[in-house]
């Protein structure tokens, strides 16, 4: 009766591990479904309309067409190929972010001014792909006028295994509240609620007809 009884425990143990080590499969597939149905919402938007002005340069024979569609290739390179991984380089990160910018510059009048700030050595260090983007894509969409003098700038420093990412531009205060509801940004809070949880700060303010982004990510184990 003794030994029935072990027996039943040991496999009642084994049973238990087994249907626990399932749960966390499916949870762990779970959340890389979900992490990948959130990133493939990012940037279409953006390629469409990259398109177009690329095709109006061309036409107007524009000397910084062959330029666009260098930026544009690496751009999307990046997104279909390199960010379909679960981590990704910071320094390949910080070189779309680059590359989005200079695409961006092409298209800035005068009275734009746009500041970009890297820090830090940035080989060998895994990041969330495609985390800083929505952000950058946000400024340029709110900060940018054509009518009056705007900047943007941005900072992404790497100091202590800390990722520091600041973003300011100068806005109309009309835009303000669709810096919050912007689908892009919710889907970045709920990437990082998912990949670093409690090891982030994410803080949003608008001030003085600023908008004012401050990301600090904890990468330390």
């Amino acid at each position: 009766m003794t030994g029935s009884v072990l027996a039943f425990a040991m496999r009642f143990s084994e049973d238990w591990k087994r249907i626990r080590q399932e749960k966390k499969d499916l949870e762990n597939e779970m959340r890389a479904t979900e992490l990948l149905y959130l990133k493939k919402q990012l940037n279409p938007h953006f390629f469409f309309n990259t398109l177009n002005g690329i095709y109006a340069m061309i036409i107007k024979k524009s000397p910084l067409a062959p330029k666009a569609v260098l930026l544009l290739s690496n751009l999307m390179r990046y997104v279909l190929y390199d960010s379909d991984h679960p981590m990704v380089e910071l320094e390949n990160e910080v070189k779309y972010v680059t590359d989005y910018i200079e695409m961006q510059r092409i298209r800035l009048s005068d009275n734009n001014h746009v500041s970009l700030s890297v820090k830090g050595d940035m080989k060998q260090i895994n990041i969330l792909p495609l985390v800083f983007i929505p952000f950058v894509e946000n400024a340029f969409k709110y900060g940018v006028s054509s009518e009056v003098e705007s900047n943007i700038v941005i900072d992404i420093h790497y100091v202590d295994n800390y990722i520091l990412f600041s973003c300011m531009n100068d806005v109309n205060e009309n835009n303000i509240s669709s810096f919050h509801s912007g689908i892009g940004i919710s889907n970045s809070v709920k990437r990082l609620d998912m990949t670093y949880p409690g090891k982030y700060s994410l803080t949003t303010y608008a001030a003085g007809g600023k908008y004012y982004v401050e990301l600090n990510i904890d990468l330390s184990c």
